[in-house]
Formats: structure tokens, sequence, C-alpha cells
């Protein structure tokens, strides 16, 4: 039997990619949220402006992590999923599946790269 072949997802280069990429957008989200809310006054655009730069922070400072090979990392994208499931209860709107699909990946993907050494 032949060893797999590595993917594009087992370096930490290209998962450190990834994971920015996911915090600036939350970043761009924010300030989306936040244009609303100064144009508007609506407080749900505040908290939401508020909860994706809190987001998008943890997705950068996972990123950075990634690509230091830091296992810490693991605990961003739980910390984002865990963090996103309360807010969207707090604010009444339910489970937020794409937020549990997009962290869980991320979970898992970090998780993958901590078992195979990649991360220490």
């Amino acid at each position: 039997m032949s060893e797999r072949e590595a993917g594009p997802l087992d370096s930490p280069k290209q998962l450190s990619r990834l994971m920015l990429f996911v915090g600036v957008l939350g970043l761009i989200f924010a300030g989306v949220h936040a244009a609303a809310y100064l144009s508007s006054g609506a407080p749900i655009s505040l908290s939401d402006a508020l909860f994706n730069a809190a987001d998008g922070a943890l997705f950068l400072a996972g990123g950075v992590l990634v690509a230091r090979r830091r296992a810490a990392a693991i605990l961003f994208p739980l910390l984002s999923v865990v963090a996103s499931l309360i807010y969207s209860y707090a604010v009444g709107r339910g489970f937020n599946v794409i937020a549990l699909l997009l962290g869980g990946a991320f979970l898992i993907l970090t998780f993958l790269q901590w078992r195979r050494g990649i991360l220490t």
C-alpha cells in the first residue's frame, strides 16, 4: 500500500491563508454591519458588527498560530463555533448552520494537522 499523497490543506501555509481570508471577511462584514448601524441606528446591526469583528479576530489569530505551527490554533475555530451558537440564540435567531459548518471544517483541519504532527 502506498501512503496518501499530501493535499493542499496538509500544509499549514494553505490552512493559514484560508483562516486569514475568513478572518478578513469577518472584519469586512463587521464594517458592513457598522455602516448599517450608523445609517439606521438599529441595535441589532451594532451587535452583529461587534460579533463579526470578534469572530474575524478569532480566525485571524488562529491563522497566525497555524502559520507558526502552534497547536493552540485548534482553540480558535472551536471558540468561533461556540460563540456563534451562543450569540445566535441570544439574539433570537436559533441555530447558525453556516457558522457551525465553517468553524467545524476549520476545527477538523487544524485537529488533523495537529494529529499529523504538523502543529505542535
